[in-house]
C-alpha cells in the first residue's frame, strides 16, 4: 500500500463507481478477512520486512479494518442506495459527478488511516529498509515515466477508452456500437493527464526522501505535507482533473440514461449483490471471522 500514498492512479478518473471497484476486491470472505495480510504482502515488495515487522503492521491494521468495517461499508451502502434511487430517473451531469465526489472522498479517508498505519511502521525501519524503500518508489517512477510519457494523443485516448468500457461492463455488461461510440468521444474529448501525474509524483517523491531522513517530528510532517498536498498541486494538474471528471461523468451520465432492458436489470442486479455483500460484511465481526461469506462477485 506504500505505492498509493506515492501517487493517485490516473485510472481513478477513469472509474465512475470506483469504489464499488474497491469493495469488489474485499468483499470475498478470503480477501475482506485476510485484507491485512495482503496489505503486508503488498508493503513487502516495496521493502523487505521481518517477522516482527510484519506481525506489527498485521496488529496495527486491526484497528483500522475494524473502522472500515462498522463506519465506511455503512457508507458505501448509503451511495448505493442514493444511486439506485438516482439511476430510476433522468441522470446528469451533476448527478454522476456527485458520485464521483462521494466516491473519491471514500478513498481519502481510506488512505490517511493505512498512512498513519504505515507510519508506526515507518519507526522500526531501518536506515537500511528505508533507502530500500525509497529506491523501490523511484525504480517505480522510472517505470511509469517509461510506459506513461511515450504514449501518443491517440494512444492516451485508446487506453481511456478500453478503460471506461472495461468498468462499465463490469456493471452493465456488453456495450452496444452507440455506447461505444459514447465512450470514445468521452475518451478524445480528455485532457492529458498522465505527464502531470509524473511530475506531482516526482514532487512527492523527493518530499518523501527529505521527510524519511527520520528527524524529530517525522511523521507529523509527512502527515501535514498530505494534508496540504492537494493544494500543493500545480494549476495544470488541478485543472486537468476537473476537465477530464466533467467529460467523464458526461459520458457516462448518457450511458447510463440510455440502457437497454437487459443492461438495466444486469446494473440492478449488481447493485442488490453488492449492498448483500456489504450488509454481511457491516454485520460480521471480529470472532466470526472464519465464517465463509459466500457469493463470489
Amino acid at each position: 500500500m506504500l505505492k498509493t500514498y506515492c501517487s493517485r492512479s490516473e485510472g481513478r478518473l477513469l472509474i465512475i463507481l470506483v469504489f464499488l471497484a474497491f469493495t469488489a476486491s474485499c468483499s470475498t470472505s478470503f480477501a475482506y478477512n485476510r485484507l491485512d495480510w495482503l496489505i503486508v504482502w503488498y508493503t513487502d515488495d516495496y521493502v523487505d520486512l521481518s517477522r516482527e515487522q510484519k506481525g506489527f503492521l498485521k496488529t496495527k491494521l486491526q484497528p483500522v479494518l475494524d473502522w472500515h468495517r462498522q463506519e465506511e461499508l455503512a457508507n458505501y451502502i448509503d451511495l448505493l442506495d442514493r444511486i439506485e434511487r438516482e439511476i430510476e430517473r433522468p441522470i446528469d451531469v451533476e448527478t454522476t459527478e456527485s458520485w464521483i465526489s462521494d466516491a473519491r472522498d471514500a478513498l481519502d479517508r481510506i488512505e490517511l488511516s493505512l498512512l498513519k498505519t504505515l507510519l508506526d511502521l515507518g519507526e522500526s525501519l531501518s536506515d537500511k529498509q528505508v533507502n530500500e524503500l525509497l529506491d523501490s518508489l523511484n525504480k517505480k517512477q522510472e517505470e511509469y515515466r517509461e510506459k506513461y510519457s511515450q504514449r501518443s494523443d491517440e494512444e492516451y485516448a485508446s487506453d481511456n477508452f478500453k478503460s471506461l468500457s472495461k468498468n462499465l461492463r463490469r456493471f452493465i455488461g456488453p456495450l452496444n456500437e452507440k455506447q461505444k461510440k459514447q465512450l470514445r468521444l468521452t475518451a478524445s474529448s480528455m485532457q492529458r493527464f498522465d505527464l502531470p501525474w509524473l511530475e506531482d509524483r516526482e514532487a512527492w517523491l523527493r518530499t518523501l526522501e527529505q521527510l524519511l531522513q527520520r528527524q524529530p517530528g517525522w511523521k507529523e510532517a509527512i502527515l501535514e505535507a498530505h494534508s496540504q498536498r492537494e493544494a500543493n498541486r500545480s494549476s495544470e494538474y488541478r485543472n486537468v482533473v476537473v476537465h477530464n471528471i466533467g467529460r467523464i461523468a458526461e459520458g457516462i451520465a448518457g450511458i447510463l440514461d440510455n440502457l437497454d432492458a437487459k443492461q438495466a436489470k444486469r446494473l440492478q442486479n449488481r447493485i442488490n449483490n453488492y449492498r448483500r455483500k456489504l450488509l454481511n460484511l457491516s454485520q460480521s465481526r471480529e470472532n466470526s471471522g472464519n465464517k465463509k461469506l459466500e457469493a463470489k462477485i
